[in-house]
């Protein structure tokens, strides 16, 4: 994920040129902007160092008065501009064709790109997958703009399915049931569902039935499921709240002003619905709108609670743990559970502890983040320099249709990221780490999607493995980047481990903006681990005591960094 020049010849380097010189650009002067995040900082030039001189709200539009690089200047107020980073607001040009609407909708197919503009000569921002579930932000032409996960973006309309406003709600039937991530009983199992449940029915095809269910949509089998309407007249839907902390706003859409916000558990009565929007009151009296994507809908009948099971107390020990829907770091977060914290113990499956919640149903937590004890583990109990109870996420650059740099003997950039990753896993895991792969094959994973999946999973550290390349074949060495401020701690432990492991040219802790960082709110790294360019590097980089020098490097310098 370097920059292009450091990955290709002068060849590709002149032709992106000429076909940027000629690419039209999402941003101009006098267009509107909204702020896509929920609190940006302003800063009184275009870069990171300077300083901040507002504080702009997520739902906020703004006048483009000037664009340097990813960096666009708004008018704050009638005495005040800035500069904000263009990854964190979206385009709203004032002569587009473009109209407001606020609806969701599903992609019809694979491979799908998401592009920064209306037309297919803007830069990709995404791939998307099939069966995605999109919110559809406007319009411009053909062109449908939509928010999927946290990539915005446009893609032709004849590739989205608009969803209905009436809502068919679902109830399972039977006492567990897979969730699958498409129609066939040979798709990949993602999570379980328990009988008494509820969904929303997005559609069906040849027996099985996809489902919207905990903000994510998943295939079942249709003999599992029972349909009703839901009927969103006022007192007759109640829904909970599944993300963690949802806006409320203004409007049916996510351009309006956000008047407040609702925590994961919370309940509520829909006083009436708008699309995929529902209308709920607030404590204080308020009225406001959710995305329905965010909420699932509640039974009105309270069904018993399940008997409590009699078991072994379990304690957490340490802060913001996930609690799962069953037994697996891929499987859905049903809430979090913060250290002190007791439950009884059902059952273990594959090193999974099934433990029992307060409202009689039942989680999953990894055994390595529970103590059997009454007391909470003290830390001296954890041998020193372990990595039991960390969760670190791995993440092995490019993949798919993205080689990456290209060596002198041809070897891919992709193929040696994957190589360092999965050997760097097993030796995490020897040290009683929980490791998450980005991507486990080679596989296209956009660079939102891989920041995204450290912010989710709350992780301990995350690195993003790389191989450099320049013009010059005699460059060489490790750099190690980051982004934020909270970042360079562990990128100074992982630069100092590596050097001292492999003997490598010190080429320096950097920082960089760069897209898997700079959306990336835990810490982070992205290691450049030798240049694939230089022939005599090159011959290194791919041999097995090499490999074991940088991984031991990156090992040392994580331990050095979580245990200090």
């Amino acid at each position: 994920m370097r920059k292009l020049n450091r990955k290709t010849g002068l060849i590709a380097l002149t032709l992106l040129l000429s076909q940027t010189a000629l690419m039209p650009t999402a941003f101009t002067k006098q267009n509107e902007v909204i702020v896509k995040d929920s609190l940006i900082n302003v800063r009184s030039g275009a870069g990171l160092d300077y300083p901040i001189v507002a504080k702009v709200e997520e739902g906020n539009r703004f006048t483009v008065l000037e664009r340097k690089g990813e960096w666009l200047k708004i008018q704050v107020n009638d005495e005040k501009n800035g500069w904000v980073a263009e990854w964190l607001v979206t385009a709203k040009g004032e002569n587009s064709e473009q109209e407001s609407v606020s609806t969701s909708g599903t992609i019809t197919a694979e491979g799908l790109r998401l592009r920064k503009g209306p037309g297919t000569s803007y830069p990709i921002v995404s791939v998307l997958s099939k069966d995605t579930k999109v919110e559809v932000t406007g319009q411009s032409g053909s062109w449908v703009e939509i928010q999927a996960g946290s990539s915005i973006g446009f893609i032709s309309e004849e590739y989205i399915r608009m969803d209905s406003a009436d809502h068919t709600i679902g109830t399972i039937t039977a006492d567990s049931v897979h969730l699958r991530s498409g129609p066939s009983p040979t798709a990949e199992i993602l999570g379980k569902i328990k009988k008494g449940s509820s969904a929303e029915i997005i559609n069906a095809e040849n027996g099985w039935t996809n489902i919207q269910y905990q903000g994510h949509s998943y295939w079942i089998s249709s003999q599992y499921i029972n349909k009703r309407k839901a009927d969103s007249r006022s007192g007759k839907l109640s829904i909970e709240i599944t993300a963690s902390s949802l806006h409320v706003r203004s409007s049916p859409k996510m351009s309006s002003h956000v008047i407040g916000s609702v925590k994961k558990g919370n309940t509520y009565k829909v006083r009436r619905t708008d699309g995929r929007w529902y209308e709920i009151m607030l404590e204080d009296g308020q009225k406001g709108w959710i995305a329905s994507w965010y909420a699932k809908p509640l039974d009105n009948k309270t069904s018993p609670k399940r008997k409590k099971e009699a078991g072994k107390q379990i304690t957490i020990t340490r802060d913001k743990i996930n609690i799962r829907t069953g037994p697996g770091t891929n499987q859905p977060i049903a809430k979090q559970a913060n250290l002190g914290d007791s439950y009884k113990l059902i059952g273990m499956k594959d090193n999974w502890a099934e433990i029992e919640l307060s409202d009689g149903s039942s989680g999953f937590i990894a055994n390595w983040l529970l103590s059997s004890d009454s007391k909470v583990r003290p830390a001296s109990a954890v041998q020193a320099g372990s990595l039991t109870g960390k969760l670190i996420v791995l993440d092995a650059g490019h993949g798919g249709m993205d080689s990456g740099a290209i060596g002198t003997s041809g070897l891919f950039e992709k193929q040696l990221t994957l190589r360092t990753a999965l050997l760097l896993s097993s030796k995490l895991k020897q040290q009683g780490a929980s490791v998450l792969l980005t991507r486990g094959g080679d596989q296209y994973i956009s660079l939102s999607d891989r920041a995204h999946l450290a912010n989710q999973q709350d992780a301990d550290a995350f690195i993003s493995i790389h191989y450099d390349s320049a013009a010059d074949i005699g460059a060489g060495g490790i750099t190690t980047y980051y982004t934020h401020g909270h970042q360079l701690e562990l990128a100074s432990h992982i630069q100092h481990s590596l050097l001292t492991n492999s003997q490598s040219q010190d080429r320096g802790v950097k920082q960089a903006s760069l897209r898997v960082l700079r959306e990336n709110k835990r810490p982070a790294v992205l290691v450049e681990l030798g240049y694939i360019s230089n022939p005599a590097e090159e011959s290194l980089l791919h041999t097995a005591r090499y490999q074991e020098l940088v991984t031991n490097g990156l090992l040392n310098g994580l331990k050095s960094f979580l245990n200090k």
